[in-house]
């Protein structure tokens, strides 16, 4: 995959069409014929100058992340990037279309992926940032949402009332019903906090592979999924 199209990952045929119309006005205005670089230049946008610290900080973030992936859900990982956008300073891609039924290990699979970039930040700095937090697209958000659907909609955990389905959460009733029940907060507490401690054990045995995936998304931005298990698997970095 080019790196353009690493780059564009998560972009609709209106932005791809955006890019190549500015990428073209800086090539004319320049007099020049147009240039792969004039195209990386409108994807990546107008973007706030970061420290070396700063984007070694968001890349550990995000690869805490890829890292949860590549060991335990193996071909899933699109890519990861600390490329800015208007509302991120990066991400990774997940594929799970051809996945198996979701299941009580898949959601402790995911509950872990989401908790591991704050995670990961606390292992290698010895602090963290606001990145998992946020509004209803956070790392936090998305974790708080899973373990309540699987106590209350999925039927993949036993709530504090037994059995029983009770809607899917959404960003607007869930802090309201955690509030109005503290018995089912705890409970959603005690799972994200199962996930964050198995995520940091999973960080501490792979953590030499973490900081080689940080490395390479500072020095490329954005990588594939599929370069990154390579790495994984030259290097010898998935530790037992």
């Amino acid at each position: 995959m080019s790196r353009a199209s690493l780059l564009a990952l998560g972009g609709t045929g209106a932005d791809a069409e955006r890019w190549v119309r500015g990428a073209r006005r800086r090539a004319r205005h320049d007099g020049r014929d147009l240039v792969i670089d004039d195209v990386l230049d409108e994807i990546r946008g107008l973007q706030r100058a970061r420290t070396a610290d700063e984007a070694y900080r968001y890349a550990v973030h995000e690869a805490g992340h890829a890292l949860v992936l590549v060991v335990e859900e193996p071909g899933a990982l699109v890519s990861a990037s600390i490329r800015q956008t208007g509302d991120t300073q990066g991400g990774v891609l997940a594929d799970r279309r051809d996945r198996r039924p979701v299941t009580r290990r898949e959601i402790a699979t995911r509950l872990r992926m989401l908790l591991a970039g704050r995670v990961a930040e606390e292992v290698v700095f010895g602090d963290v940032s606001t990145g998992a937090g946020g509004d209803a697209s956070s790392d936090l958000a998305q974790a708080t949402m899973l373990a309540a659907a699987a106590l209350n909609a999925y039927g993949l955990e036993d709530g504090v009332d037994g059995l029983l389905w009770r809607g899917l959460p959404t960003p607007d009733t869930l802090p309201v019903t955690l509030s109005w029940r503290p018995d089912m907060a705890a409970q959603v507490s005690a799972m994200l906090a199962d996930g964050y401690a198995e995520a940091r054990d999973l960080i501490h045995r792979h953590r030499g592979g973490l900081e080689a995936i940080a490395r390479l998304l500072v020095e490329r931005e954005t990588v594939g999924g599929k370069e990154i298990e390579s790495l994984f698997r030259s290097e010898g970095l998935l530790t037992r």
